[in-house]
Order: C-alpha cells, then structure tokens, then sequence
C-alpha cells in the first residue's frame, strides 16, 4: 500500500503542448487549491527548470477532476494531481473512482487549524460539522477515537462513520453558533477565528490542533515549500499525487 495522503494540497493543468509537467487541480480557478496551485508551480519551476502547467478540471465538489484523473491520467508519469480536504472525505465517506492507496505522496502542505472541544462532552462520539478541507480534522478524530490499529484504512473509515457525527450543510456562522449553543461538541478555526469565536467561550478548550503552530496563537503562518525532484520521484507505476 502506498502512502495516504493525509492532508490538503494542490495542482492544476493549462494545456500546453510542451509542457514538461501537468498539475491537475479538481476545481476551477480562482479555488484556494487552485491559488496554492500557482504558487507552488512557480517555485518548483525555479528548481526544476523546467515547466509545470496547470489544468483545472472542475465539477460538483471537486470530486469529477480526481476521477478523471484517476481513470484518464494517473500513468503518465509527467501529470500530477493536486488534491485536498474534501477530495479526502469524501473518499473515506462515498463512492469515488479514486483510491488514495493506490498513490505516492510527493508533498503535504501544513496548515494552522485548532480543534476545540466543549468542556466535559464525551468525545468518544463527538458531534462536528463536515466540510471541504477538514481531512486532517477526520484523520485526527479517527485515530483519537479508534485508537492505533493493524487493520488499516478501512478500519478507520468504518469506525469514523459509526463514531463521528459528522453534520453536513452548515455555514461558518451557523456552526460557530451551534457550538456555543452546545449543539456541536467540537468545531474548528484558523487561529485567529479561533482567538475570535471559541477562545473567549467559558465552556470551550483545545481539543487538538495541527500544522504548524506558534505557541502564542497569533495568525502568522509558517509555510516552507520544499522542492521535489519530480524527474528522479517517478514511481514504479508512474503514479504521482501531491
């Protein structure tokens, strides 16, 4: 089994015939993914000196792109995909054509997220709402809850679903709004939304949080892109995923 990507991160493809690689980004420009895309492209091109093209490939949830690539793409060994949080749940949670455990990781951008909890819930069943970009928040949750396991991917997958009420359809304000109210028992902010929203909350604490955090909490973000060797990182079956 190859390595699950546990996070968010980003691609995208503009066709150009002699493009020397392709970045495939699940959704159209202008996306958070897409943005990181373009940056990302640009500082590898510095080290690789060669071109990085990006092709978007939108639809409903982001979900049609990854497919695509998946069945039309993934063995040539020069296209990229560049995936994220939502193409991770959904993965764990429906039916998709694309399969993280058939994929490499070449790359994993960290973010600055906190998950806060309600004092004294039971988090063994916590309540939270679903959304684009919270793959690492699930992995979190599945092996908080699940605990170490041999049993690999579908172990965690099954017992997140049975575990974790995961809400779907709520808007930033409306979750914010039930986690005061107590009908959430865990929720998750940037840190200065968390500063803002769940901080000051007499009944909220630090559940757990991920990426790269300075100790006081501020907002400044601390991002170090590596550079790969994309033309010495070609795996066996040609397969490439950021």
């Amino acid at each position: 089994m190859r390595k699950l990507l546990l996070g968010l991160v980003f691609a995208m493809f503009t066709s150009v015939a002699y493009a020397d690689y392709t970045m495939v980004v699940p959704q159209k420009p202008g996306g958070g993914t897409s943005v990181w895309a373009e940056i990302v492209a640009k500082e590898l091109e510095k080290y690789l000196g060669e071109n990085i093209n990006i092709k978007h490939i939108p639809g409903a949830r982001d979900i049609p792109g990854f497919n695509k690539w998946h069945n039309e793409m993934r063995d040539d060994d020069k296209v990229i995909m560049v995936s994220h949080g939502g193409n991770g749940v959904a993965f764990l949670q429906e039916e998709v054509d694309y399969d993280y455990r058939q994929y490499e990781s070449i790359g994993l951008m960290n973010l600055n997220i906190i998950a806060g909890k309600r004092i004294g819930e039971d988090m063994t069943t916590p309540s939270f709402a679903a959304g684009s970009g919270q793959t690492p928040e699930a992995y979190a949750m599945a092996m908080l809850i699940c605990g170490p396991s041999h049993y690999g991917i579908m172990y965690y997958a099954t017992c997140f679903k049975k575990k974790v009420k995961w809400i779907k359809g709520m808007g930033g304000s409306e979750r914010r709004l039930a986690f005061k109210r107590g009908e959430l028992t865990g929720t998750r902010e940037n840190p200065a939304a968390y500063k803002k929203h769940v901080e000051p909350d007499t009944n909220a604490e630090i559940w757990f949080h991920h990426g790269i955090l300075q100790a006081d909490v501020h907002t400044q973000m601390i991002l170090t892109i590596q550079a790969f060797s994309l033309k010495n990182y070609t795996s066996k079956s040609g397969e490439h995923i950021l």
